[in-house]
């Protein structure tokens, strides 16, 4: 059993990068479905959501989130946009490390989604774990 929580899965938010804004805010890991846990075998989705200090709307959002491959694993597909920016997504599952970064095209229908989250990430129980 794999508890599916930021300190367990040993999963940190840092290197967030917000423009736009005068003062970035923070990242909120949540399972999708609200599970704490994650059964040998299963998948869980997480989200990623960014809660801004104003009301300032960003044009690009970029994260790196750190796990413990010992005891999760992330597909090289299991990374998407969870629909917070209307725009162009990009990412990297790499050695413990995912990369998101996602941007918007200046324009007036700039397309930001508060109550989504900025990305959905797919995690498994790592092998032995």
């Amino acid at each position: 059993m794999v508890l599916a929580g930021g300190g367990v899965l040993g999963i940190v938010a840092g290197s967030l990068a917000v423009s736009g804004q005068q003062d970035t805010g923070k990242l909120r890991v949540v399972p999708a479905d609200g599970k704490e846990e994650l059964a040998e075998g299963e998948s869980q989705t997480i989200e990623i959501f960014y809660e801004s200090p104003g009301s300032d709307t960003p044009n690009v959002v970029e994260f790196d989130l750190t796990y413990d491959q010992e005891v999760v694993s992330i597909p090289d597909d299991g990374v998407s946009s969870g629909g917070y920016l209307s725009g162009f997504p990009g990412n990297n599952v790499s050695n413990g490390t995912v990369s998101y970064g996602e941007y918007v095209v200046f324009d007036e229908n700039l397309g930001v989604n508060p109550n989504k989250p900025v990305a959905t990430i797919k995690i498994t129980p790592a092998d032995g774990a």
